[in-house]
């Protein structure tokens, strides 16, 4: 399984797999992104999705033609016989979004929060056909589970609807079958490079500038700043009140662009 981009089709970045998870995948807020599944061997499975903990609501039949296929999946639903595909999207978490109180599935900070999920089954054959019928596809849960001992909202990402919408062509009747056992669960988490240097999977940049520019990249603007400077003289005068000395200073307010970064 893979992340990729909606609109270029090429993986998100993947590094080193803790805690249970197959990859730890680096992302950017507000991209697009399909699951990529590749089915690598010759037997017919059926691959369930799950999003942030919620089931996406459709199973994907894999067949042995369909080895070393890229297939990519988000958001499905099927219409007139076509099969329509909305891609989903990294969304920054609001804090009103929150419902406390769920526990972490181990010491690792870890719930179905940023987590996507897919699990393999065999797929039995049952006797007939179906008619291929419309599917609306589902909406996804707005609010977040997290344990607030354990998370900073801040770092936390979602999967929400995106926009891109890829369509194709569905068969228009479908052989009855169900899943059989599991043969394999993949789970990755999903995190902005922020994320995972609070996790400890990438290193803390050693300038805390460069640090700075991960948390607040609007602090490396180059964006030219028009702010006009005040001009104050200052006098020192002796106890006759007369002028020893004069010189001008030149103020400027940054209180406007440091509410604004």
């Amino acid at each position: 399984m893979e992340l990729v981009d909606a609109g270029t089709k090429q993986k998100f970045k993947e590094h080193k797999a803790r805690h249970g998870f197959h990859a730890y995948i680096e992302v950017e807020p507000d991209a697009e992104y399909f699951i990529r599944f590749i089915h690598h061997a010759e037997r017919n499975i059926i691959v369930t999705y799950k999003v942030d903990g919620q089931k996406l609501g459709y199973e994907l039949h894999c067949i042995p033609e369909d080895v070393n296929k890229e297939l990519d999946h988000g958001l499905w639903s099927r219409n007139n016989n076509h099969s329509h595909d909305k891609a989903l999207k990294f969304q920054k978490v609001d804090p009103l979004s929150l419902t406390r109180g769920e526990k972490a599935v181990d010491d690792t900070n870890d719930t179905n929060a940023a987590v996507i999920e897919i699990n393999i089954y065999e797929r039995i054959f049952l006797d007939g056909y179906d008619q291929a019928k419309n599917e609306k596809m589902i909406n996804l849960i707005d609010s977040v589970n997290v344990d607030e001992t354990h998370f900073k909202p801040k770092k936390l990402l979602k999967s929400a609807e995106g926009q891109r919408v890829k369509t194709s062509f569905d068969s228009t009747r479908i052989q009855n079958a169900k899943c059989g056992r599991k043969l394999k669960t993949i789970k990755v988490k999903y995190c902005s490079v922020v994320g995972l240097i609070e996790a400890g999977v990438l290193p803390k940049p050693k300038s805390i500038y460069d640090y700075g520019k991960l948390i607040k990249p609007s602090i490396t603007s180059t964006k030219k700043l028009d702010i006009k400077a005040e001009v104050f003289t200052h006098e020192s005068r002796d106890e006759n009140g007369t002028i020893i000395e004069s010189s001008q200073v030149e103020m400027f307010d940054l209180t406007k662009v440091m509410s604004s970064s």
